[in-house]
């Protein structure tokens, strides 16, 4: 320890010093200003100590005052003069801190020279009689600003020591911190989340590769073969219906205005025009019904003739594409039945949702991480600014080229 300091306080002017040694270098460095500003210090408090009972001793003069010319006012007030200023000295209490003590003085002189007009008409009045009074209470406002004066010119080292603790103080506080929020970034890792994910993942592909997940999509095929057949089948005779469409419509504009008889129910023909398959009761006979009345009747011309022939020559195949059509929309709601009921969509919507509240927790951990991350350095950063306000700070009061560092190492001057 010996070799250490002396290599620290030696007299070459580069420092290298951990910001730990700071405080014990400038105290060797100063050491001689530090103890005459303490040693001051004490004199200056005591000072005031006895200037105050110089006071006290002397106020004792206002005490039962008699005025020369016997004026009863002049000694009412110089007696409550006295007993006022008596009690403000028995409470007065300076701080043995002198930057305190210095505001306690500076206060209780404002108080006792605080004088009404009254007051300060007997002061004047009785002022040869207690010059010694107001000599001492000069002395005390002299001595005020000796104080003032030492903290202004004299107490710099004090205040840099101070400055220096401060600082230091800061350094520790940030490097714990650090630490404490360095401890929190370990415990928000996110490893353990990582391999929940992967394992749901994985999880997730097992299904897909499993039979349940070939019957699955084996049903989706179905169900889309099945809808592809049946609106196929819909589609057609929806455009033959089109085709016949202006034979139906002059059909019914003459049935309902009595022009003809039709065997068939003129709402079964209506719901054809409006291609309601599923409700008309007999399409087959309901057609043949249509294309006979038409013919006979001569609805058409011969080109909307032909057309119309041609239609309802498809119709002949209408009942059974009308019962595939519900076989195939039967089936249809039984594969989707059969969809539902499905046990693997389950499990794999469960799964999903396990991955997904994962997926979000990693999410909200990652951004706690990087708020984390982002403190830190906030704090690693104010960590250097204290460091070099440090390093400035005692460079300008000791004058040396001082560099400060962090690492606990053994801080030296070079030989």
């Amino acid at each position: 320890m010996i070799d250490f300091l002396k290599n620290i306080f030696s007299s070459e002017e580069d420092v290298e010093l951990s910001y730990k040694d700071a405080e014990k270098f400038y105290k060797a460095e100063r050491s001689n200003a530090l103890e005459e500003a303490r040693e001051k210090e004490t004199e200056l408090v005591e000072k005031t100590s006895d200037i105050l009972e110089e006071i006290s001793s002397e106020i004792k003069q206002f005490e039962g005052y008699e005025d020369h010319q016997n004026i009863q006012a002049v000694e009412d007030v110089a007696e409550n003069f006295f007993h006022s200023r008596k009690k403000l000295l028995e409470e007065f209490e300076p701080s043995e801190e002198i930057e305190q003590h210095a505001e306690d003085l500076e206060q209780f002189l404002s108080e006792f020279e605080d004088l009404s007009r009254k007051e300060n008409a007997v002061m004047q009045r009785v002022k040869k009689d207690f010059n010694s009074l107001f000599k001492t209470i000069e002395n005390l406002n002299n001595h005020l600003e000796d104080i003032e004066q030492f903290l202004e010119e004299e107490y710099s080292s004090i205040y840099e020591l101070e400055d220096l603790k401060q600082i230091i103080e800061d350094i520790e506080q940030f490097n714990q911190e650090i630490s404490d929020l360095e401890t929190k970034l370990e415990d928000k890792s996110v490893e353990q989340l990582e391999k929940k994910i992967e394992a749901k993942e994985k999880e997730i592909d097992a299904l897909k590769n499993s039979d349940k997940w070939q019957n699955k999509e084996y049903i989706e095929d179905r169900i889309t073969e099945t809808q592809s057949e049946r609106d196929s089948l819909v589609k057609n005779l929806s455009k033959n219906v089109s085709k016949i469409d202006r034979g139906i419509k002059k059909l019914i504009y003459s049935i309902e205005n009595s022009q003809t008889e039709f065997e068939e129910d003129i709402e079964e023909l209506k719901k054809l025009r409006k291609k309601e398959f599923d409700s008309i009761k007999n399409p087959e006979t309901l057609i043949e019904e249509v294309a006979k009345v038409v013919e006979e009747e001569d609805l058409l011309d011969n080109t909307q003739k032909k057309k119309f022939e041609d239609a309802v020559e498809k119709f002949e195949s209408l009942d059974k594409d009308l019962d595939k059509i519900d076989r195939l929309e039967r089936e249809e709601e039984e594969l989707k039945n059969q969809y539902e009921s499905l046990d693997i969509l389950e499990e794999l919507e469960n799964v999903e949702k396990e991955l997904e509240k994962l997926k979000e927790k990693r999410e909200k951990r990652l951004e706690e991480i990087s708020s984390i991350k982002e403190e830190i350095e906030r704090l690693r950063s104010s960590k250097s600014d204290s460091l070099k306000e440090l390093e400035s700070l005692l460079d300008s009061s000791l004058k040396d080229n001082i560099t400060v560092v962090e690492a606990e190492k053994e801080s030296q001057k070079p030989e």
